[in-house]
């Protein structure tokens, strides 16, 4: 089950990288998927935060130190390294990407992240009835505002229905969920009696249809774009659902599918500095892409190992203190 979940991370990542080489691409409408890979990371951060409870509970004070202070410590030192020699830069992002101190940051991916975070232990306790009714009801606000949206405050963006208030509402149904997909067991369900049957071309089919209609939507019926917004989460957890039923094995290169799953956050950031620094070279398609992948993961795996490596050191200095 777990090699499905690492699976499902690096393909979000893929997806949302992919989104950002709209300016590389042949045909721009290829650069798809970053709503998508957005929402599919939100949803398993949801149900690996509940999968990461279940197995050690923590008070929440406790859970808050430890899950904010490691992932704001590997943060900080992507920030320190992607913004080498530009302090005015590394302020920038920490104010945008840790410090939550702007309406805009609605629509960022990170400080809605630590909403999130800071909503999980409340989430958590709720009964897996009321985590339905919370679902329901932020649908259906999503639904009253998108229908009467009020001017200047909530705007329908011209691309993609995650430019604004709505980037957090759809995060939060996709975080609910993920959560309640845990506490359901539906996942382990299907995970047991998973008949290895390769069903990965339906999985492609859901995909590449809901991206099909999202862009056709944005094209040529613009009015109807609040439709996006109920197909991305309706794409996001046929996704999901289907990939246990997906049989694969990722016991040759176990080890760099967990790295590379877990310097997602690192190869998210790092994407943003590469990306400009190719598309002003001369390189031209397809390496520029391939390029792109190549070293936005490469340079994300290293800055994850490097400040695992410092938090271990940390770990092993707090406990020879200790004694």
């Amino acid at each position: 089950m777990i090699d499905q979940l690492y699976f499902l991370r690096i393909f979000a990542i893929v997806l949302i990288i992919n989104s950002h080489l709209y300016e590389m691409w042949p045909i721009p409408q290829m650069a798809f998927g970053g709503h998508l890979g957005n929402s599919i990371f939100y949803l398993l951060s949801g149900y690996g935060l509940a999968l990461s409870n279940k197995r050690k509970k923590l008070p929440i004070l406790q859970w808050y130190k430890v899950r904010f202070v490691k992932v704001i410590f590997m943060l900080l030192i992507v920030f320190s390294i992607v913004d080498i020699g530009n302090m005015d830069r590394f302020v920038r992002h920490i104010f945008d990407d840790i410090i939550w101190n702007k309406k805009v940051q609605l629509a960022y991916f990170l400080p809605v992240l630590w909403g999130l975070y800071l909503l999980f232990p409340l989430v958590r306790k709720l009964s897996l009835m009321k985590k339905g009714y919370l679902i329901v009801i932020t649908l259906f606000v999503s639904f009253f505002l998108f229908k009467y949206r009020i001017d200047g405050y909530v705007d329908i963006p011209t691309n993609m229905p995650s430019m604004d208030i709505f980037f957090s509402l759809n995060a939060l149904i996709c975080f609910v969920v993920g959560v309640v997909l845990h506490d359901s067991k539906i996942v382990d369900y299907l995970y047991i009696n998973n008949n290895k049957n390769n069903i990965f071309f339906i999985f492609l089919f859901i995909l590449f249809l809901s991206q099909f209609i999202h862009q056709f939507i944005i094209s040529s019926m613009l009015e109807f774009i609040y439709v996006n917004f109920y197909l991305n989460i309706v794409s996001v957890v046929a996704i999901f659902i289907l990939i246990f039923r997906v049989g694969f094995d990722i016991n040759p290169f176990r080890n760099v599918v967990f790295d590379l799953a877990n310097s997602s956050l690192a190869i998210y950031i790092v994407q943003f500095r590469i990306i400009p620094l190719v598309e002003e070279s001369s390189i031209a398609f397809p390496y520029n892409v391939v390029i792109v992948y190549s070293y936005s993961m490469l340079f994300g795996y290293a800055i994850y190992k490097f400040s695992s490596a410092c938090m271990g050191y940390k770990t092993i200095y707090q406990y020879y203190r200790q004694k």
